[in-house]
């Protein structure tokens, strides 16, 4: 006795063919998510930090968006040192950012 499964991924490619053509604008968008989501997280003193902050779309073409906080201290501030305790904010808002993405991608294959 013999037992099988076919699928029929014709529907699956022409979803994931889609969706390399907005790949470049679902990335765009997470990284503009993650780019507020942080600068709303981000300890403020002087504004230094929050506002020397940028989506760098450099490598876009390879689908890398990178979100940057230029301040010398924007690592301390992040991870903590042995003198200070972690105030992370990119972390928190790279996790959204991830669930995000999730929904992006969703709401592109419903359609």
């Amino acid at each position: 006795m013999s037992f099988s499964v076919s699928l029929d991924i014709s529907k699956l490619n022409e979803i994931v063919g889609s969706l390399k053509n907005n790949r470049d604008q679902v990335t765009k968008a997470c990284a503009f998510y993650v780019l507020g989501e942080a600068r709303q997280k981000a300890p403020v003193r002087t504004g230094f930090l929050k506002d020397n902050s940028a989506v760098n779309s450099q490598y876009a073409e390879d689908g890398y968006q990178n979100v940057e906080f230029y301040a010398e201290y924007a690592p301390y501030v992040e991870l903590g040192t042995h003198k200070m305790s972690p105030r992370p904010f990119l972390t928190p808002a790279a996790e959204k950012g991830r669930e995000r993405l999730v929904a992006l991608i969703k709401e592109g294959l419903i359609k």
